[in-house]
C-alpha cells in the first residue's frame, strides 16, 4: 500500500502486505499473513482471526489487533570512556538492522518496481548501519589513543614520585647520620669535660 487512507483486503491465502503512507487500513484473511509498516502514521492492522499472523512496525501510532509485534529493537551501546561526569565521557551509539520479508517478483513491471524498491530500501539500510559502525569504531580508536597517552602519562608520573621519594628519603637518612655523628661528638666531648673537671677538683686537694 502506498500514499494515505487505502483499505486492502487480504484473501484466503497468506499475504504480505507492505504499508508506506498514513491513515491506511490493512485486514488479513490467512492465519499467517505479514503485515510491514516502513513509514507513516496511524496505520490500522487486524490480522483477522490469524494465530501467526507478524507485523514488523516502523510507523508511527500504529494500531494493530491479532498480530504478532515482531520489530526488531535496536542494540545500544553506552560506553564511559573518561572520568567525569559529562555526555563528551561517554561514546554512544544504537545499532538496528530491520527484517523484512522479502520476495522478488518480476513477472510484471509493477512487481519489478516494488521489488527494486524494496531492494534499494535494504541497501540504504544496511549503508547507514555501516557507516553508523564506522563512525562508533573511529570514535573508540580515537579515545584508545588519548586514554594511551593518558596512561604513559601517569608512568611517567608515578616514576617522577618514586624518584623524588627516593631523593627525599636519602636525603632523610643522611640528615639522621649526620645528627647521631654530631650526637656522639657531643657526648665524647661531655665526658672529656667532665673528666678534666674531677683531675682539677683532686689536684687542688
Amino acid at each position: 500500500i502506498k500514499g494515505d487512507s487505502n483499505i486492502i483486503q487480504g484473501g484466503s491465502d497468506k499475504d504480505n502486505i507492505k504499508i508506506n503512507g498514513d491513515n491506511n487500513t490493512a485486514n488479513g484473511g490467512a492465519e499467517s499473513d505479514s503485515f510491514m509498516v516502513s513509514n507513516g502514521n496511524n496505520n490500522t492492522i487486524d490480522g483477522e482471526g490469524g494465530e501467526r499472523n507478524t507485523l514488523i512496525d516502523n510507523g508511527k501510532n500504529t494500531v494493530y489487533t491479532n498480530a504478532v509485534d515482531i520489530t526488531p529493537r535496536p542494540f545500544e551501546l553506552n560506553i564511559k570512556v573518561d572520568i567525569g561526569s559529562g555526555s563528551d565521557k561517554y561514546i554512544s551509539t544504537s545499532i538496528s538492522f530491520n527484517l523484512f520479508d522479502f520476495s522478488v517478483d518480476f513477472s510484471t513491471a509493477e512487481g519489478a518496481l516494488e521489488s527494486l524498491e524494496s531492494i534499494d530500501e535494504m541497501l540504504s539500510s544496511v549503508s547507514d548501519q555501516l557507516l553508523n559502525i564506522g563512525n562508533t569504531i573511529n570514535r573508540l580508536e580515537s579515545v584508545s589513543e588519548a586514554q594511551s597517552i593518558k596512561l604513559n602519562n601517569l608512568i611517567s608520573f608515578r616514576s617522577t614520585m618514586r624518584d623524588a621519594d627516593i631523593a627525599e628519603e636519602s636525603s632523610n637518612y643522611i640528615r639522621y647520620q649526620i645528627l647521631q655523628q654530631a650526637s656522639a661528638t657531643l657526648l665524647a666531648s661531655s665526658r672529656n669535660l667532665k673528666a678534666q673537671n674531677v683531675m682539677g677538683l683532686l689536684n687542688s686537694v
